[in-house]
């Protein structure tokens, strides 16, 4: 690349260090207060998580766009699922809490419930664990305890295939919905 010698009297501005935020760095050990200022990146953190779990069994995931009440849409063969996913980032007395309300505090709509079409399943992220709780149940709030992380870390798709199930998208006799034999690496 050619070199633009400066003119005189002219100078360039001075290049700003990129500002990359280690505040993260040490995530799950952060204050609640570094939870709270990254929540977005969090979040995000969890989807990609929830991604990762649906792509490597075959599913075809789209991204929504921001102002749809559901963050995932899945293709399984002529129908779509819609998802929306909700990230804990700590357990507060033996549990992950979520609560499945839209919006935030100070945006135009407030915080508000989700309407009884607005997702088919919640997929709730314990982010420390690396585990996601697929439900249909459609409360207004949710947990996980730590005794259920172990059998969300063995079998990472069960959940989601029983709330498919609960959704009428696959039958209880279809192979894809029985459970796994023991040893099984389908789960």
């Amino acid at each position: 690349m050619p070199f633009q010698p400066e003119l005189p009297g002219f100078s360039s501005p001075a290049r700003p260090e990129p500002a990359l935020s280690n505040a993260l760095e040490a995530y799950p050990d952060v204050s609640a207060t570094t939870i709270c200022r990254h929540a977005k990146r969090i979040g995000r953190a969890g989807e990609h998580l929830v991604d990762s779990i649906l792509t490597r069994y075959g599913d075809h995931i789209l991204a929504a766009p921001e102002d749809e009440p559901f963050d995932r849409l899945v293709r399984r063969g002529d129908r779509h699922v819609t998802i929306q996913v909700k990230t804990s980032a700590r357990a507060v007395d033996g549990f992950y809490k979520f609560s499945m309300k839209r919006g935030y505090a100070g945006s135009p709509k407030g915080i508000r419930s989700y309407g009884a079409n607005d997702y088919d399943i919640a997929a709730l992220v314990a982010l420390p664990e690396n585990v996601v709780l697929f439900s249909a149940d459609r409360r207004e709030s949710h947990r996980i305890s730590l005794d259920q992380i172990q059998a969300l870390r063995e079998r990472p798709r069960a959940s989601y295939l029983r709330a498919l199930e609960e959704i009428g998208l696959i039958g209880p006799d279809e192979p894809e919905a029985a459970p796994p034999s023991p040893g099984s690496p389908a789960f």
